[in-house]
């Protein structure tokens, strides 16, 4: 997986117009061209345009920047990016990695109820059991683990009585609300919206874990992309009026005497936090 910064959610479908006169669609790309000839295709046929097959396969498809690499390197799927940003992409590409080969789909090929993401998945692995599978493109170790970071996905999690927090917020009800040895906090721009960020001065050093409730009383699907101390993690489709993630604070995290916590919008209406709590270990 990749994070906000290596990777972008590419669209089937493509954005109106442009991202400048028409923001907030929720697309950045235009379609796709796809090396059609290429062996990976043998049993998956395909124009040189991300065409109907593809259709389907495109729920929460990503592909990443590949801005760095060579002006002649060709991804396999290269998604066409916005002009007004002009990123190079590649949602199917293959490297040369030491004494390996890597090949990346940004395809969630998981699902063997659709038959078009079970022959891509099928096409992929015929293509890379086969001696066709010789990438020329190296890249070194490094390089690459910047690119996939991890993004851990958040589950809901039960949570008991918050009496013995350090921190309990209601947003919507400050009387349950309460902060014990000089804990406060600030939220910005509000509990609710497309991006939220929410610093919390506490005592130096804690250890312990922050809960975060998010509402979905209407039933939206919300989930988001959340980001505590520098790292990301993904909330899951809420299933639920009210859902719970938990995070655990680290010592170096809380030593500067502050936690910082972001949250953004992936797919939804704005995302609503209802309750927060810190418990100390």
């Amino acid at each position: 997986m990749g994070t906000e910064e290596t990777c972008d959610k590419i669209s089937y479908y493509p954005l109106y117009w442009s991202l400048t006169f028409f923001p907030g669609q929720g697309k950045n790309t235009i379609g796709m061209v796809v090396r059609d000839k290429h062996p990976l295709f043998a049993q998956f046929p395909t124009d040189s345009h991300s065409d109907w097959q593809w259709q389907s396969v495109y729920k929460d498809a990503r592909a990443f920047y590949i801005n760095d690499y060579p002006e002649d390197y060709k991804p396999i799927a290269q998604p066409v990016d916005d002009f007004h940003r002009n990123n190079k992409l590649a949602a199917i590409f293959e490297l040369k990695v030491g004494k390996g080969k890597l090949l990346v789909c940004g395809f969630d090929l998981k699902d063997e109820k659709n038959p078009a993401a079970r022959q891509l998945k099928k096409s992929i692995l015929h293509y890379m059991n086969s001696e066709d599978f010789n990438p020329s493109q190296e890249k070194d170790i490094p390089s690459l683990q910047k690119m996939f970071t991890f993004v851990e996905p958040l589950k809901s999690t039960v949570t008991g009585e918050f009496s013995n927090a350090l921190l309990y917020i209601d947003c919507t009800d400050p009387d349950k609300t309460f902060a014990n040895k000089k804990t406060t906090w600030k939220v910005s721009p509000d509990w609710q919206g497309k991006e939220m960020e929410l610093t919390i001065e506490c005592p130096p050093g804690i250890i312990g874990s922050l809960y975060v409730c998010f509402a979905d009383k209407d039933k939206k699907g919300r989930t988001g992309h959340l980001v505590f101390e520098g790292r990301d993690y993904e909330s899951g489709k809420q299933d639920q009026e009210e859902s719970w993630v938990k995070l655990h604070i680290m010592r170096e995290d809380s030593n500067d005497g502050i936690l910082r916590f972001k949250a953004k919008v992936k797919n939804g209406p704005d995302l609503v936090i209802s309750k927060v709590a810190i418990m100390e270990e």
